[in-house]
């Protein structure tokens, strides 16, 4: 009787944990087929160059919202942070700012970080969909200031207004060039414009309903920042000079677009540029000056997740030839 009751009670623990391991595999939902329509990028005749480069371009930046919570001395915090990012190829990867994977909060004088639990993406006002979508958090490099996230579903576009034909991916992916930059050429920063102050009394991710997506214009004010006043981005042996903007840039644009004004991906932006004065002893930001990641290290970090995940990741790096008109 007892070798009876053993085995019951084994046979009831086996159907208790495969139920418990069907409730949670229940729990995790399916990636989607989403479809969205087909984007007609028109501008009028007389439109200028942002407006042109926002029309061609905006629907391959998005806002990503992150989440997590973040032990203190005090206890836990939970932490909801919005930046941008930019669609880079048709298999759904994000790339954007590691401050969107490795969360921080301020408790007195020291600061604590969490790594992120939750990710969304919501899509540019052009889509007209404001959907929060999962993100997978792929890669995080604090040292090249960059991560990589990837939509969890399978995103498809109709290649004219009749919905007759569909494709893989996004209909608009950021553009790569290799060409160099120079100062004094014009450049339009898009990203997200405020959402963590519209959303400033939010209690979860899912709760952020203020999004919008801004289209700034400027100038490259040097194409490589003094690396004794602005200390290069080292990553993987190599050291990576900043590009100076006067875009002007919130923290909600950090890891969106720094674009040409032919709608080419030149950087990433990484920072506003604050100062310090020693005559009344204030401190703040410049408006009008902005650090930006180069091209060659967002590809460099592309490339080394790819290697070291052995998983292929595309990206379009366009051959541009200097001075080339849009």
């Amino acid at each position: 009787m007892k070798r009876i009751a053993a085995i019951c009670v084994g046979l009831a623990m086996v159907f208790m944990m495969a139920g418990c391991s069907f409730s949670l595999y229940r729990r995790e939902a399916e990636s989607r087929n989403v479809y969205k329509d087909y984007i007609a990028a028109e501008t009028d005749v007389s439109a200028g160059y942002a407006e042109k480069v926002a029309a061609s371009r905006s629907s391959s930046v998005v806002s990503v919202i992150a989440n997590t919570l973040v032990r203190t001395n005090r206890g836990r915090a939970s932490v909801t942070q919005i930046y941008s990012g930019i669609i880079i190829n048709a298999e759904g990867y994000v790339l954007t700012t590691s401050h969107a994977a490795l969360l921080e909060v301020s408790d007195g004088s020291r600061v604590y970080s969490g790594e992120v639990m939750s990710a969304y993406a919501v899509l540019p006002e052009i889509y007209g969909d404001k959907q929060h979508y999962r993100l997978i958090l792929a890669d995080y490099d604090t040292e090249a200031g960059l991560a990589l996230f990837r939509f969890y579903d399978s995103f498809h576009y109709y290649t004219d207004e009749s919905r007759e034909e569909s494709k893989e991916g996004f209909q608009t992916v950021a553009e790569f060039t290799d060409r160099s930059v120079v100062p004094g050429e014009r450049c339009v920063g898009i990203g997200n414009s405020l959402g963590n102050a519209l959303n400033s009394d939010v209690a979860s991710p899912g709760s952020v309903g203020e999004i919008a997506q801004t289209v700034m214009s400027g100038v490259i004010s040097d194409a490589e920042a003094d690396t004794d006043v602005l200390k290069a981005v080292s990553f993987g042996g190599k050291e990576y000079a900043y590009l100076l903007t006067t875009v002007p840039v919130n923290v909600d644009m950090y890891g969106g677009a720094l674009f040409d004004d032919s709608g080419y991906l030149i950087g990433l932006p990484a920072m506003k540029i604050g100062y310090e004065s020693s005559a009344t002893g204030g401190s703040g930001y410049f408006k009008r000056v902005a650090a930006a990641y180069p091209v060659s290290l967002l590809t460099d970090y592309i490339d080394s997740v790819a290697e070291e995940s052995k998983t292929p990741i595309p990206y379009t790096l366009a051959s541009v030839s200097d001075g080339e008109a849009a």
